[in-house]
């Protein structure tokens, strides 16, 4: 809770941001932060040195067919 008003602080009241969804930006922002603190925790190893980080052939095509459908 502390860290998810400390986050609606920052990107509501001391950057500006404008939220008229009902919180639905400072949630997702949270959750991203938060999503991205975890692995770091969760992960033994520095992301770069993980090999499970390692880019393979149906990941890379994932990706480029994501990207197309989220840009049409």
């Amino acid at each position: 809770v502390t860290s998810y008003c400390a986050n609606k602080f920052l990107c509501v009241d001391y950057r500006g941001g404008v939220d008229n969804t009902g919180s639905l930006y400072t949630t997702h922002i949270f959750g991203a932060a938060f999503g991205l603190g975890c692995s770091i925790l969760v992960s033994g190893k520095r992301p770069s040195e993980n090999p499970d980080n390692a880019a393979r052939y149906q990941s890379n095509n994932y990706a480029i067919l994501g990207s197309l459908f989220m840009f049409v």
